[in-house]
């Protein structure tokens, strides 16, 4: 006897329906306990809808329909019930805790698939391929995994197997009975049988690829600081999810920028400008690129067309040694006369390159052709996250980074690679506002007050157009508070980077 598992069949939220599901020796049991059909009695009919309630001693919870599919015509070849009540949550987790003080036990993630395999319901392709149905963002993908549930995959692997057990064992005849089988009987009946194979399994790959999702695209944004790299994501995504100025090394943290579209999503890591570093900032802001050039599935080189030097040079042919697609992209075209960037153009030709597009990330141009060069190396795969996601990076973060971009804007050049900001609390008084409080470090009482200014003038520009850009993205009036402290050489001890919000080690 197995135990009975019990789940919530159907997504968390509410809806029309909801779906609880009851899969083992005990699940007939069950149902007859916490189930009461109108007109009818018990035993139910199998694979039969009954129109009913669920109850619990005389209280009627929901008004439901149930079925109960017998052993073994059922997905997991147990007895199988499905309760479909009510949608919302609370009705749903009611009638789950019912089936559980019945005797069954929650159900694992996939425990009911996981079933069906180790009964003979379905082989380990159409288990996986459930999943790949689940998963399924567009018509191409959902046909692919239906194909491959119905034993489409499974039955294809199975000959093909079977041929290559046919075609060993004519190997093996040959080796063992040389006086019977001659070298030039063998290769005349096993060469072309084994070429044939060796298509057959290509073509069916070829096929798979082209059907499936084209999803997933990690793309790593590198070059050195400064080239427009921030302004570059921020112009393909349609949204500010990265800041900017023209101070060096703007970027601090490794941002990621989700770029999706009916049929794929390209994920972009925004890395900070490499660089030889000085301090343990530096360091870390390093290693985040370090990091994104591990996990990248391709790479979008980015150069400023007005000042290509030896450091831009040695960073291409350095990335054009990736095992990886890769795309270098000349960012600032508007800026440059049109004979000048072919000769720049002409100068990265022959270092490997998928390709070599002019961009302008300021007015547009080139941007369609740079989509679309990225999107044409998608793998197959779901979608890794939802449609109307724009970045990973938390409120907290965009705002304390917002307040250091409008710092940089509007500070004196030896300040600004010092500033650090530190959001102290965010507190949402009503509906429709926030109070925000936090604090800008700085390494020198003289940058101190350089940044508050005179009679805190400085301070409060910044402050107001920080709080214009934290309007825009909260969706919120926010009253936002700001304080100036001086922290002594904070970039290089671990601790005040971690507080700040950068990894350090």
């Amino acid at each position: 006897m197995s135990d009975t598992i019990a789940a919530i069949a159907t997504a968390p939220g509410q809806g029309g329906i909801a779906i609880v599901r009851v899969s083992g020796d005990m699940a007939e049991d069950i149902l007859r306990r916490i189930f009461r059909p109108v007109g009818g009695k018990h035993p139910l009919p199998t694979h039969l809808l009954t129109y009913g309630y669920i109850v619990e001693d005389t209280e009627r919870i929901d008004e439901c329909m149930a079925v109960i599919m017998r052993a073994p015509k059922s997905y997991t070849r147990e007895d199988v019930v499905e309760f479909q009540l009510h949608g919302g949550g609370c009705v749903a987790q009611k009638v789950l805790a019912l089936c559980l003080s019945s005797g069954a036990r929650l159900a694992q993630p996939g425990e009911f698939t996981r079933r069906a395999f180790l009964n003979g319901r379905i082989d380990l392709s159409q288990a996986e391929a459930v999943m790949d149905l689940i998963a399924a963002q567009g018509e191409q993908s959902r046909k692919a995994a239906m194909r491959q549930l119905t034993g489409g995959a499974s039955s294809f692997i199975r000959k093909a197997a079977d041929e290559l057990y046919a075609i060993q064992a004519g190997v093996a005849a040959c080796i063992d009975y040389p006086e019977e089988i001659s070298e030039e009987e063998a290769a005349s009946d096993l060469a072309p049988r084994i070429a044939h194979l060796a298509k057959t399994l290509t073509d069916a790959c070829d096929e798979r690829a082209a059907r499936l999702l084209q999803s997933g695209l990690r793309v790593a944004l590198c070059g050195q600081p400064n080239v427009g790299k921030s302004s570059l994501l921020n112009a393909l995504l349609g949204e500010k999810v990265a800041i900017v100025s023209r101070k060096p090394q703007t970027t601090r943290n490794r941002i990621m920028g989700v770029m999706t579209r009916p049929d794929w999503q390209i994920v972009f890591l925004d890395t900070p400008g490499i660089h030889t570093p000085r301090t343990k900032l530096g360091e870390s802001m390093m290693q985040s690129v370090k990091d994104a050039m591990d996990g990248m599935d391709g790479v979008l080189v980015l150069v400023d067309a007005t000042q290509v030097g030896e450091h831009d040079r040695a960073i291409v042919r350095d990335m054009a040694g990736k095992k990886v697609p890769k795309v270098l992209a000349i960012n600032k075209i508007d800026l440059l006369p049109p004979e000048k960037l072919l000769g720049l153009i002409a100068s990265f030709a022959d270092l490997g390159y998928d390709a070599i597009i002019p961009i302008s990330a300021k007015t547009g141009d080139g941007l369609d052709d740079l989509t679309k060069q990225l999107s044409s190396h998608l793998p197959e795969g779901p979608k890794y996250f939802p449609d109307d996601m724009m970045t990973d990076q938390p409120e907290r973060l965009i705002c304390a980074e917002l307040i250091r971009e409008k710092a940089l804007q509007h500070l004196r050049d030896e300040v600004p690679h010092g500033i650090g900001v530190e959001m102290m609390g965010m507190e949402k008084m009503n509906d429709n506002f926030m109070e925000i409080n936090a604090t800008i470090y700085c390494e020198r009482d003289a940058h101190k007050g350089i940044i508050i200014g005179k009679h805190g003038a400085m301070l409060q520009t910044i402050g107001s157009e920080a709080r214009e850009d934290i309007e825009k993205l909260l969706g919120l009036h926010v009253n936002l508070k700001l304080w100036v402290k001086v922290r002594p050489d904070w970039r290089n001890r671990a601790s005040d980077l971690r507080t700040l919000g950068y990894d350090a080690k």
